[in-house]
């Protein structure tokens, strides 16, 4: 009836922050994942506000409001609105993709105890998405902090 020996404080710390790093990483692969779904929305979002731009100007049949409006530069003006929000789209897209992308590598990472670097880059773009980004984050940098968790990086990089 004797007792195995008690595991060593070390190994409770670490066996800790291992399990730390791991609900970071999940947490991390939601966040990611939640950042490539967005796309879909602005796909979608563009293409009801392309269709309604354009269902806007066959509604605008009338000789008189026609010439009107390209008197004032209507024309022009829609073309000019129309590429604005084009870009816009393009650039949150993109950046969407980046932000999903990294934060899935950042919770491989975290799995592993590998990329330090970009765990911080992943977590310091999320602190510009209020709240949920900017609480990941913080967990994140917090976790990154101990000084625990800064020897499992410094052991398996070697």
């Amino acid at each position: 009836m004797d007792k195995p020996p008690a595991a060593p404080p070390s190994v409770i710390a670490h066996s800790k922050e291992r399990e730390h790093g791991k609900i970071l990483s999940i947490l991390h692969f939601v966040y990611g994942a939640l950042a490539i779904a967005m796309i879909g929305f602005l796909i979608l979002h563009y293409s009801v506000m392309s269709s309604v731009m354009d269902f806007q100007d066959t509604m605008m049949t009338d000789p008189e409001i026609k010439s009107e409006l390209d008197a004032v530069g209507y024309g022009q003006s829609m073309e000019i609105i129309n590429r604005f929000f084009l870009t816009m789209y393009l650039v949150s897209g993109f950046s969407l993709l980046v932000v999903g992308i990294l934060n899935i590598l950042a919770g491989v990472g975290l799995l592993k105890f590998q990329w330090k670097a970009l765990i911080y880059v992943a977590s310091a773009l999320n602190c510009l998405s209020v709240p949920l980004g900017t609480t990941l984050a913080v967990f994140t940098f917090m976790n990154l902090a101990k000084p625990e968790v800064s020897r499992l990086f410094e052991r398996l990089e070697d």
